[in-house]
């Protein structure tokens, strides 16, 4: 008889700890949780290649410029640190922190210019260039306000820092560049949490975030002569010198599915 009362109260415990919240909505205070989804990501590429060498009175100073655009599709997937400072039986707000890991790389394939010793511009020059998201970590506010007792509709409005590994390849002279470079955005989306039981919920969302246009190093890139004889034209061993820069525009949409803890 005992056990059988023991295990009535266990069950009648587990039950009313899985039971959704009724007469309140979610919980204030701290909350923990992880996520997965869909990530987006576009980059526009402008490159600009100056001469700052090149036969006298010719080719120095010239500039030739590039636009190209290239979109990723991968994969994202992180963890994150709230807090509902403020909820009664219409609203909640919160703040909170969260970092992100992405499985997005674009390529882009670039036609440069190099010259004649005659001074004419001529497509020596293949290019390709790389571009991989890799880490992000946001600050956002959300409001919200309650569609019943235990589904709430948010808001995400914040500020976003990333961390991006660029790459940049000159196939005919074998010229490599790579390196890192942290971006800052700003973050819009909207979500829709569900509560499970008291403390845990599941929530999908949309986030976009903006990074708008961020300078790559400059470097020199060797560019090759072509000589113009009137029945052959050979790329000579020798190379004028050509300052590379780069200007990167980032966005990304990013659809989440996630798990919330609420302590």
């Amino acid at each position: 008889m005992y056990s059988t009362r023991m295990a009535a109260a266990v069950a009648l415990a587990f039950s009313s700890s899985l039971a959704l919240a009724d007469g309140f909505q979610f919980q204030k205070g701290f909350y923990i949780g992880a996520n997965t989804g869909a990530s987006f990501v576009t980059g526009q590429t402008y490159s600009e290649l100056k001469f700052i060498d090149a036969f006298p009175g010719l080719l120095a100073g010239t500039k030739t410029t590039f636009r190209d655009e290239a979109s990723a599709r991968g994969y994202s997937g992180g963890a994150f640190l709230g807090w509902n400072f403020y909820v009664d039986s219409e609203y909640l707000y919160g703040l909170e922190i969260s970092g992100n890991a992405y499985s997005n790389r674009a390529h882009q394939s670039i036609w440069s210019i190099g010259a004649f010793n005659n001074g004419s511009p001529s497509a020596v020059l293949n290019f390709d260039e790389s571009w991989d998201m890799k880490y992000s970590a946001d600050l956002t506010f959300h409001p919200g306000v309650f569609l019943s007792e235990s589904t709430a509709l948010y808001g995400i409005l914040g500020a976003s820092i990333a961390e991006i590994s660029t790459s940049f390849k000159e196939s005919r002279r074998h010229h490599n560049h790579e390196e890192s470079d942290t971006l800052y955005g700003f973050v819009l989306g909207a979500g829709i949490q569900k509560q499970l039981c008291n403390r845990l919920s599941m929530f999908v969302s949309y986030q976009y975030t903006y990074y708008g246009d961020h300078s790559l190093r400059d470097h020199l890139v060797p560019v090759p002569v072509i000589d113009a004889a009137p029945t052959l034209r050979q790329v000579r061993e020798d190379n004028f010198n050509g300052v590379h820069h780069r200007t990167l525009n980032i966005d990304t949409n990013v659809f989440k599915i996630g798990m919330i803890y609420t302590f």
